[in-house]
């Protein structure tokens, strides 16, 4: 809902959804509410600081492990993210591979391996 209000041009209300679901976020994590602190630090953006970045990377931690934050860091390249400096990875992977089973039966199928390859719509 804060995405949504905020590419229409209602940044007042991107930032009351924006503060209502990341409160709602830590509620249901912790099954208690948000210290005074937290509130002030994480969800009291208003009209004039709203920003996509606030919004997206919240989002981000609220649904870390889940395939539709990286869609979303695709997407919008929010939050900042690099590969892990120790791993053999050097890059953040842009794509899922073809699935073994679409490459089987469908002849038709565009087999990708190249997971560091980006999909027609990722910038």
């Amino acid at each position: 809902e804060a995405e949504a209000k905020f590419h229409s041009g209602d940044a007042g209300g991107a930032a009351t959804a924006h503060n209502a679901a990341v409160l709602a976020s830590v509620e249901a994590v912790t099954g208690d509410t948000a210290s005074t602190a937290f509130k002030t630090a994480k969800a009291s953006e208003t009209a004039g600081t709203i920003s996509l970045e606030t919004i997206m990377t919240q989002k981000y931690i609220a649904m870390f492990g889940q395939i539709e934050v990286w869609a979303d860091w695709r997407r919008t390249g929010f939050p900042a993210l690099s590969p892990n400096p120790n791993g053999k990875v050097t890059a953040i992977p842009r794509r899922l591979p073809t699935p073994f089973e679409e490459r089987l039966y469908n002849t038709n199928a565009k087999v990708v391996q190249d997971i560091l390859q980006p999909v027609w719509w990722d910038e």
